[in-house]
């Protein structure tokens, strides 16, 4: 690989973007099933679901304005929905979707200003920046593997007398292949970092697909 994958690293650690051969292709092959597009079918009632709403706000009239924003909600609530295949019990991660947004202008920075390759001097600018953000994601990703939990629950039926109104997507989902390949945390590897490459990844090709449509 290119050495500019390894500057990845740093916000996304040895996910699948940026991980040495031996480990992409271990990880590759478990998460193989979730992105078969027999599988991604299941989840399109989500971005349908969201895409309806996204439309309604955009069809209320208003003064000339960027809309990115409102995408950029939309695809990240859309992407962390299929990642657990049941609604969330919050209402948004607006902190998560925050640390998307500041982690991935920094990785955009480190990628485009050539200086900023340079580790040390990249830690002594925007380390404390990274640390936030990185501390609030970490954050998000207790909510998420809470909810994991209690819809794994519910669908064993372990609680008796549960709702099972679909509250839980047919289908695999990235979560799902993280609890049953665990541990979560290996000596070089990280669930979490797919995890949020996944939402990061799905999101920015959204934000940029439909910000490309209206403009064409």
């Amino acid at each position: 690989k290119d050495y500019l994958y390894s500057l990845f690293r740093v916000f996304l650690g040895n996910n699948i973007v940026s991980s040495p051969v031996h480990i992409w292709r271990k990880y590759r092959k478990l998460m193989n099933p979730v992105m078969h597009p027999s599988n991604v079918e299941n989840f399109l009632p989500v971005f349908n679901e969201v895409g309806r709403k996204l439309t309604e706000q955009l069809s209320v009239s208003s003064p000339p304005s960027g809309r990115t924003d409102e995408i950029f909600e939309m695809a990240v609530t859309a992407s962390t929905k299929s990642l657990l295949s049941r609604n969330l019990k919050i209402d948004s991660l607006i902190d998560g979707k925050l640390a998307i947004h500041n982690i991935g202008k920094l990785l955009i920075l480190r990628l485009f200003k050539f200086w900023l390759h340079i580790d040390w001097l990249f830690k002594l600018l925007y380390g404390k920046e990274l640390k936030e953000s990185l501390k609030i994601r970490d954050q998000c990703m207790d909510v998420i593997s809470q909810e994991w939990k209690d819809g794994a629950t519910i669908k064993k039926e372990v609680i008796p007398g549960a709702n099972q109104n679909s509250d839980r997507l047919s289908g695999l989902n990235l979560v799902d292949v993280m609890f049953e390949n665990l541990p979560i945390v290996s000596d070089d590897h990280d669930w979490i970092d797919e995890i949020i490459t996944m939402i990061a990844g799905a999101s920015d090709t959204v934000v940029s697909a439909l910000s490309f449509l209206l403009l064409t």
